[in-house]
């Protein structure tokens, strides 16, 4: 008799659901089972890099001229690097993972000078610092940096860039002349 309630209460209940499906319950199948629809809409984000819709971030910085002396001095010129992730079109970007890596030969000095990278000439490093709280740039293998969206779906990834000479050098034995140096930056969305 207890078994026939819990029946009549489950049909009582469930009159009108479609999706269900009722099993009889038997003094060995005490259990029902519904079934419940699930929908959902994966998207991909379509952000774009300094207004470049195709691209990516691919963009050469002239450091500009300097003498020996003020890169001894640290007196050079910090040139901004924009890195501007625009998400306007996107749904669902809670932020942006920035990590970067090696590019040739111009690894990272280390704990020698944080953030820090090799240029081609001897004893002169390149600085990069983040433009939005003024820290080093960690480049240590699987470091992210996590950028959150401010709602405003721009999200300001800009570093600063200044030539330093290197630890262990001098004016007179660090390298002097045209310089290269340079890093990759991958990006992903959260």
């Amino acid at each position: 008799m207890k078994i026939n309630k819990m029946f009549f209460w489950i049909l009582f209940m469930f009159p009108f659901y479609s999706y269900g499906n009722i099993v009889s319950t038997t003094p060995t199948n005490p259990e029902v089972s519904v079934d419940i629809p699930i929908t959902a809409n994966i998207i991909s984000p379509t952000c774009s890099i300094n207004n470049m819709s195709s691209g990516g971030l691919s963009q050469t910085i002239d450091m500009g001229f300097y003498t020996a002396q003020e890169i001894s001095t640290g007196k050079g010129k910090e040139i901004d690097v924009p890195i501007i992730i625009n998400c306007s079109g996107s749904y669902g970007v809670y932020g942006v993972a920035f990590s970067f890596s090696k590019l040739g030969a111009y690894g990272s000095l280390g704990f020698s000078q944080p953030g820090s990278i090799r240029t081609s000439l001897n004893g002169v490093s390149l600085s990069l610092m983040w433009k939005i709280d003024n820290t080093p740039v960690d480049l240590s293998d699987g470091y992210e940096k996590l950028l959150a969206n401010n709602s405003s779906n721009l999200i300001d990834g800009s570093i600063k860039a200044k030539l330093l000479l290197m630890p262990g050098f001098s004016v007179g034995t660090m390298e002097k002349g045209r310089l290269r140096s340079g890093v990759n930056v991958s990006t992903r969305y959260y």
